[in-house]
């Protein structure tokens, strides 16, 4: 046995040394032996639906090219994928050298045409759709299930939830050499269209579903449920969809964890359908469990590293030390031990976190990446499940500190620089401060120079990106970002409402004038103004409008230069007016000249002062016999006539809201004084006196796209007589009703009046308007995850009160009204109101409708 072991060990040791020597001589790679040979021809077998032209061509080989195993390579690949066709590749050398290649293929059973059975509802054009059909029609047999699926999916989508779809497919026969090897019949049985009757909840204890229409609460509420049954607007009811379905069970459960209900179940109980299966009652069952409290609330800092091997790996998180002592953290937070563990709650302590730290330059914004930024992390959790209660630890990425560099503008092509510098109030060598960087923003938002009212959605508002820079730790560059808008506007149209009834523009808005950017010709005059290569980017604003109509007549042209000596900050401003403005009263009818200079100057960055002169004439025509006979009317018999008021003008004003129209948010003040007198030529001595404050209020989080909002608007004006005037000539009095300042009343339809019910107007005024916004219909911004608002319900309170002498207001004479309307905001702004007076007088005019529709 022994020697048997040695003498195989010998074998193959020799075997491995020949091995060895014989190496050498072997190429490492086999060549093919075809490879660079002339193809003199190539034969095509097994071709049935396709041309052996179009199989050749798909190869990418033909007589009289070199031979490649790479192009035969990518060539059967090619067929598989555009014919569904497998090949293969056999040749011959020729005793002359040349290539013989046959080119063998089996083609996939295919129908060239299916058909489909069966479908009514649904037009053909949709199901093709469905399928990926519509610009093929050539399905092969392998293909069938998925198609009968996606058809399924698709009639499901619809509310066809009992849909049937079965295939019939006729395979080719054995030795049939057709074009046309086989069929396939898809046979649907629609069935009805499913709607909701009811969705019924069982379990929801802590939110049970309460309201109706817009008061709604509960679960469903709170879910946003889509399935629902018949309703005001929906007769029918909701289509039933599967996965719509299971989206509201999903966003129940989410309400739930969202409370504090960390094991809450919430599942599909039953389908109740009715005897012919069209309509269904959902039932749903909730086992809410325990909310789960708060042990402890602990804030960990961890620095935030790129990984290694690029951005599409989440970052490394390394644990830090806070900067700033705990204790004074935890004060900034509305989460406590004890507490119920809330989803709002934990969302109100990161807003205040991320506050905090933005106060000293750690700013949280998409643009800075991982270090640079201060970044919010899902909270950690620990459970204790017997118990329901929870620990919670806040983390947090801290970032740097960090300070600007430059203030960059981009995409500015026409506007001047200093228009756009003297509205951002960050500066070179600043902490960042995201409060100051948003106001600014704000600002170049309302001057409307980079928007576009007539395509809200093609149009990108200003916003703004850090740059970080290498090598400079602590620095950053902030770009805000403009778009040129629309700022010329030339109109003709028209409106109508009820205050003023019909009417015509003819107007010419220019909002980013610049009266020395003077055209380079006279004919290239109209071309270069709309290319905005002419009186334009200098942020003064010109406006031309003639407006005739059915009650009032209106021409007006102004010119406002908001930084006459260049000074960008604490600036001044000129704004020079001159209009005419004819109405037909119920009373008279009053013509109305106006001349007037204002001089402005800034106050901070979102308030300004403004003195002037104004110069008026005033004509009082057509007076009613009635109203000549009333002898309470006197203000307005004696002013028949063209009376003159010359007088001093003075006023201020604030604005800082994050939009010129329809803002969400925000404050606007405003206070303008006029000091008539015969010192300067005026005919009566008067001082009239406007005070307006308007508050907006986002409801809602930050993570609502188009949240609601609230609006509270309240006013108080005086007229008031004085020296050698004992009484408020007529048309300088204050009136109340309209869609302007109080719905439900007609336009100046609300007294105190005579004896004889005709309106007196007052010399003092308060008022009062409280208004919940609701968006109906959104749409988003193409190129970003930005709604825009389009349509919406309001629901208002509006109050007033008018006195006939301005030292005193007898609230006694009160009127209010309540209501609701509807906005349409873009293309053409549109709002409707029905007011129902709750506070009325007698010979007041009531109106509920009002409206009104005109261009912006």
């Amino acid at each position: 046995m022994l020697w048997l072991v040695v003498g195989l060990l010998l074998c193959a040791a020799s075997a491995q040394g020949t091995q060895e020597q014989d190496v050498p001589g072997i190429p490492t790679l086999v060549e093919d032996p075809f490879e660079g040979r002339l193809v003199e021809s190539i034969e095509v077998e097994g071709a049935r639906r396709y041309s052996e032209d179009r199989l050749r061509a798909a190869l990418g080989l033909g007589a009289g090219d070199r031979y490649s195993s790479e192009t035969v390579e990518q060539g059967v690949e090619y067929l598989w994928t555009l014919f569904q066709v497998r090949a293969d590749i056999v040749g011959k050398i020729e005793e002359d050298g040349a290539l013989s290649l046959r080119l063998i293929v089996v083609e996939l059973p295919a129908d060239l045409e299916p058909r489909f059975i069966g479908y009514d509802e649904i037009k053909l054009e949709k199901i093709l759709e469905w399928t990926d059909l519509q610009d093929r029609r050539e399905l092969y047999f392998h293909q069938v299930p998925r198609v009968e699926r996606l058809i399924l999916d698709g009639y499901r989508r619809e509310g066809h939830f009992h849909v049937q779809v079965r295939s019939i497919i006729r395979e080719p026969s054995e030795g049939d050499s057709s074009d046309m090897p086989g069929d396939v019949i898809f046979e649907i049985i629609e069935g009805p269209t499913v709607h909701v009757s009811e969705v019924v909840i069982r379990g929801n204890v802590s939110m049970p579903d309460t309201g109706a229409a817009f008061w709604k609460n509960g679960l469903k509420h709170l879910a946003s449920t889509e399935l629902a049954g018949p309703s005001l607007f929906d007769w029918s009811g909701k289509e039933f969809v599967e996965d719509t379905l299971r989206s509201d069970l999903v966003a129940m459960r989410n309400v739930y964890r969202d409370r504090g209900f960390l094991n809450a179940v919430v599942e599909l109980d039953s389908l109740k359908f009715n005897q012919d299966r069209s309509r269904v009652e959902v039932h749903i069952i909730v086992d809410e469990g325990k909310p789960f409290r708060v042990t402890e609330v602990a804030i960990e800092a961890l620095n935030l590293k790129p990984h290694p091997r690029g951005e599409r790996f989440m970052p490394i998180e390394e644990s830090a030390e806070l900067l700033y002592p705990l204790e004074d953290l935890i004060a900034e937070l509305t989460l406590a031990p004890g507490d119920i563990y809330v989803k709002t709650t934990v969302d109100a302590d990161r807003l205040s976190l991320r506050d905090y730290y933005g106060a000293d330059g750690y700013i949280d914004h998409s643009t800075l990446g991982p270090g640079y930024a201060w970044k919010w992390l899902e909270p950690e959790l620990i459970f204790d499940i017997e118990k329901a209660e929870v620990k919670v630890i806040y983390r947090i990425s801290q970032g740097r500190q960090l300070r600007i560099r430059s203030v960059l503008i981009s995409g500015a092509t026409h506007t001047r620089d200093h228009v756009i510098r003297r509205n951002i109030s960050v500066d070179p060598g600043d902490l960042a401060n995201m409060e100051e960087i948003i106001s600014s923003l704000r600002r170049l938002n309302r001057l409307e120079y980079f928007s576009d009212e007539r395509d809200p959605l093609g149009h990108r508002d200003p916003y703004f990106v850090f740059r970080t820079i290498p090598g400079e730790e602590g620095l950053v560059d902030i770009d805000f970002i403009v778009e040129e808008g629309r700022v010329v506007d030339f109109a003709i149209s028209g409106g109508i409402d009820s205050n003023d009834g019909l009417f015509g523009i003819l107007s010419l808005s220019m909002r980013n004038f610049d009266i020395f950017d003077l055209p380079s010709s006279f004919l290239s005059t109209f071309g270069e103004i709309y290319r905005k290569e002419a009186f334009h980017g200098g942020g003064q604003t010109l406006s031309i409008q003639i407006s005739p109509g059915a009650r009032r007549d209106q021409s007006m042209i102004r010119f406002v230069e908001p930084d006459i000596f260049g000074l960008q900050r604490n600036r001044w401003s000129f704004a020079g007016e001159f209009s005419i403005f004819d109405r037909i009263y119920d009373y008279d009818e009053e013509k109305r000249t106006t001349r007037r200079v204002t001089f402005g100057r800034q106050l901070g960055y979102d308030g300004s002062f403004n003195i002037g002169f104004a110069s008026r004439d005033v004509k009082v025509r057509n007076v009613d016999q009635q109203v000549l006979l009333d002898p309470q009317m006197g203000s307005l018999t004696q002013q028949i006539g063209t009376s003159i008021l010359n007088g001093v003008t003075f006023g201020v004003s604030y604005r800082d809201t994050d939009a010129a129209f329809n803002p969400k948010t925000g404050r606007i003040i405003s206070w303008n004084n006029d000091v008539a007198f015969e010192g300067i030529g005026s005919d009566w001595d008067i001082y009239n006196s406007n005070l307006s404050w308007d508050e907006y209020f986002k409801l809602g989080t930050e993570l609502d796209p188009v949240p609601s909002s609230v609006r509270l608007s309240s006013g108080l004006g005086l007229a008031m007589p004085f020296s050698q005037t004992d009484v408020t000539p007529y048309s300088e009095r204050l009136f109340l009703g309209g869609f302007n300042s109080l719905r439900g009343f007609r336009y100046r339809g609300v007294g105190p009046n005579s004896t004889d019910g005709n309106v007196l107007g007052g010399e003092s005024m308060a008022r009062a308007s409280l208004e919940y916004r609701y968006p109906l219909v959104t749409q988003t911004r193409p190129g970003t995850y930005q709604e825009i608002e389009m349509f919406r319900v309001h629901f208002f309170v509006d109050a007033g009160v008018l006195g006939t002498d301005y030292t005193e207001l007898d609230l006694d004479e009160m009127r209010s009204a309540a209501g609701l309307g509807f906005a349409l905001l873009y293309p053409i702004p549109i709002s409707f109101n029905f007011g129902w007076p709750l506070e009325a007088k007698p010979y007041d005019e009531r109106q509920v409708f009002s409206f009104n529709i005109a261009t912006r």
